[in-house]
This record gives C-alpha cells, sequence and structure tokens, in this order.
C-alpha cells in the first residue's frame, strides 16, 4: 500500500487481527519518533471498511504480510519514482553529510518499486563494485589452542594446558576480511533482502550476502558503525555503507521483533526537512570565511528572577552582527490567503528583534513541482526586522544528478538577491 503524508485516506477491508497490529506499530512509533500524534489513524468507515491516513511520518513500515509505503508531503508533487530518489538524498545529506558527488548507477535508472527497492538497488550495485575492486581487511582478535606459541598467552585458559599439553591457549591477530564494516555490509543485504518487492533484487541480494562466506552475520553497534571510515581505495562502497548505517540505525530504534514486528523504518517528516534546511544554509554560507550559520538559545525577555528565550532554527552571521535569522516551517501554507500565519510572523518579529537583524526569513516545503518565487511583507513601526519574506524549496529537485547544485542556487539568488514588498 502506499500512503501519501496527510493525503486522502485510503479505504481497507482488513481483518482485525492488522489493524490491531498496525495500531500497535502507530503508537509504538509516536513513542520512538517523539510524535505529538500517531502516525497512522485507522477509523472505521461502514460496511467492514476502515480507512488509513498517514500523518508526520515518512518511510516504510512492515506489519506481517502488510507493507505500507508513505510518500513525505514535501515531496507529493509527483507519483513518479523521482520522489523516492529524492528522498534518499535528502536522508543521505541529513544523515551522512556528505560530499557533493553523482548518484550510484542504481539511482539513475527506473528501476525502483518502493524505498526499500531503490535502497536494495543502490547498495546491490555498491556491492558489487566491491566485488570487482576489493572489500577492506583488517586485522581481528583471534582465540584458539595451536601446536605453536602464537601472538600473547590467553591468561584465562591456561588451565588447559594441564588436559593438553600439546595445544597452547594464545589470543593473536589474523589478517581477514570480518571486520565491523563487511559484517554491516553482509547484514544490510540479508535485511533488505526480506524487504524488497522485487523478487529478482531480493535473489540478487540474499546471493552478495551468502557471498560473505568469512564473514560473521551479526552487524556492528550503531556506536561502532557510525565510526567506521573507509580508505580512499574503498570509496566504491561509500554508497553502500551509507544505505547500512541508515538501516542499522532505524532497526537500533525496534525493541522487539515477532510475527507483527516485522523490520521497518520510518522518520519524523518536520525533522527531516527542518535539518535539510540546515544542510542546504551550511553548505551555502560555511564555505564563506566572513559568513557562518548557528542555531543558538536566545533570551527574549527577563525579569529578575527568570529569563523567556526564543529558539531560531538558524541564524546567518559574522563576528560582528546577524545578517539574517531563518526557521524552516513544515506546515499547511496558506494557499488562499497567500500568506504564513500569523503566530509564525510573530516568532520571526521576536526573532529580528532579538538580533536586531532587517531580514527574517520563513522557509517552507514547495508543495508543487517547479520554482516559486519568494514573498516578501513589509512590517509596519519602527525597529528591526524590516520585513519577512517566505521562501520555498522544491525539494523533488533532489532527484536529479545536479539536484543539490539546483536548490543551492535558487536559495543564493532568493536571499542574497535584494527584493521589495509583494
Amino acid at each position: 500500500m502506499n500512503l501519501i503524508e496527510y493525503g486522502e485516506p485510503v479505504k481497507v477491508t482488513w481483518g482485525n487481527d492488522l489493524l490491531d497490529a498496525l495500531r500497535v506499530e502507530s503508537r509504538r512509533w509516536k513513542g520512538i519518533l517523539g510524535l505529538s500524534d500517531e502516525p497512522f489513524l485507522i477509523q472505521y468507515v461502514g460496511q467492514d471498511k476502515h480507512s488509513i491516513k498517514a500523518q508526520g511520518v515518512t518511510g516504510f513500515i512492515q506489519v506481517g504480510p502488510l507493507s505500507i509505503e508513505v510518500q513525505p508531503k514535501f515531496l507529493a508533487s509527483t507519483m513518479q519514482p523521482t520522489w523516492r530518489r529524492a528522498l534518499w538524498q535528502i536522508l543521505t545529506a541529513v544523515e551522512e553529510q556528505p560530499e557533493i558527488g553523482a548518484l550510484t548507477r542504481a539511482g539513475i535508472v527506473q528501476k525502483e518499486e518502493s524505498f526499500s527497492d531503490l535502497l536494495g538497488w543502490i547498495l546491490l550495485d555498491s556491492l558489487r563494485r566491491g566485488r570487482l575492486e576489493g572489500f577492506p581487511r583488517g586485522y581481528v582478535e583471534t582465540r584458539d589452542s595451536l601446536p605453536v606459541f602464537r601472538g600473547s598467552l590467553d591468561l584465562g585458559r591456561v588451565s588447559e594446558l594441564i588436559t593438553r599439553p600439546y595445544l597452547v591457549p594464545c589470543v593473536y591477530d589474523v589478517f581477514c576480511e570480518d571486520t565491523p564494516t563487511n559484517r554491516l555490509f553482509r547484514w544490510s543485504a540479508n535485511y533488505l533482502s526480506h524487504l524488497v518487492r522485487s523478487a529478482q533484487l531480493s535473489r540478487m541480494l540474499s546471493d552478495e550476502a551468502a557471498a560473505f562466506v568469512e564473514v560473521g552475520s551479526l552487524p556492528p553497534g550503531v556506536v561502532e558503525a557510525e565510526h567506521i571510515t573507509l580508505p580512499v581505495q574503498y570509496q566504491h562502497l561509500s554508497p553502500a555503507l551509507q544505505v547500512a548505517r541508515l538501516l542499522l540505525r532505524r532497526q537500533s530504534l525496534q525493541h522487539q521483533q515477532d510475527e507483527y514486528h516485522a523490520p521497518s523504518f520510518l522518520w519524523k517528516s518536520s525533522d527531516v526537512f527542518e535539518k535539510f534546511v540546515g544542510y542546504l544554509l551550511y553548505q551555502l554560507f560555511d564555505s564563506h570565511q566572513v559568513l557562518y550559520v548557528d542555531s543558538p538559545a536566545q533570551v527574549l525577555a527577563y525579569g529578575e528572577k527568570n529569563k523567556i528565550f526564543t529558539y531560531p532554527d538558524y541564524r546567518v552571521r559574522d563576528v560582528k552582527r546577524t545578517h539574517m535569522v531563518l526557521d524552516a516551517k513544515y506546515k499547511v501554507w496558506r494557499k488562499r490567503a497567500r500568506q504564513p500565519l500569523a503566530e509564525d510572523v510573530y516568532q520571526m518579529m521576536a526573532a529580528g528583534r532579538v538580533n536586531n537583524c532587517g531580514d527574517v526569513y520563513l522557509v517552507y516545503p514547495c508543495l508543487t513541482a517547479g520554482r516559486k518565487l519568494p514573498l516578501t511583507w513589509r512590517v509596519r513601526g519602527e525597529g528591526q526586522p524590516l520585513k519577512v519574506t517566505a521562501l520555498f524549496i522544491d525539494l523533488l529537485e533532489m532527484g536529479g544528478a545536479s539536484g543539490e547544485e539546483t536548490l543551492l542556487n535558487a536559495l543564493k539568488e532568493d536571499i542574497l538577491k535584494k527584493k521589495g514588498p509583494s
């Protein structure tokens, strides 16, 4: 089943077992992601039918034989596979902070039937390159009883010398492929082979997992996986490492696996959007020597005993002053009024006042395909800010090979070019 975040509900005729299982998963993911509401709204609509609506999340969830894919609101302007590639690029930017680079071959072709299939093709493409160009090897500590002394004596097993004096318990290092990196690759290939819709892809991923003959099946811990780095000669495995870490992070959030708790991965959409806006700003400004981006808590007002704080998402400043304040808003744009919510404007006016900044921006996802120009309003009265501007980011551009460059150029034009009031 495919759902669009905050889109029209889909009617189903499922049995109570599946519906109850989905309710359990919905409550569980609400807690995992810290959502204010459950991500899946289930309502009875009569004639043994129920409706299911997704809200606040994007990703893939599987409950028993049921699989649900949720397309995020900020990529809902098309039903083409482009949105899946765009989401992947956004997630890697948010979670991995990669350098700007080209998509892998799997990210360009129109193969993917679901988001899990897209991840599967990217992983498969990268691992196959690893078969041709090599996988990283390393030294692994091994404990064994040997006829000759090697490494150091295993003091915890010295008593074995009494019964087997011809074997010496040793601790030594072996140079092999059973490294944390390769264990992560084997686990992720096997993990995705059970999630993808394509039977061909599932079989090929299983074959890749089985090809790691001398590698353990258990993945490294999340902390260890986060510290994995690939030497220069193994950069062809970078896409595989990104997919594998992404899957391991999601899997680590789930604490139970049974008949109704199959592997799933969901993200809180508002967090993804807010972090990606920050990523674009850091790319745009932190490469300069003069301007930089920060996200501080600031005192809005104070009394004798306490203070009131404001929390702008991002400030662009130099050592002397703040040039602009931006806040990412994952809210429904008021299409008829063509204006932001009043409380959002109040928030930005306060941020402009505190920072003595004339330009403040509200950043929204563009819900229609194509470029949408900024809208600007003059603020009445004395003091800062002088104007409030609404920016719109077409995240669907991230589905293309030069999507990030396109967004950065558009953002540069929107916030660095002076505009008058709308």
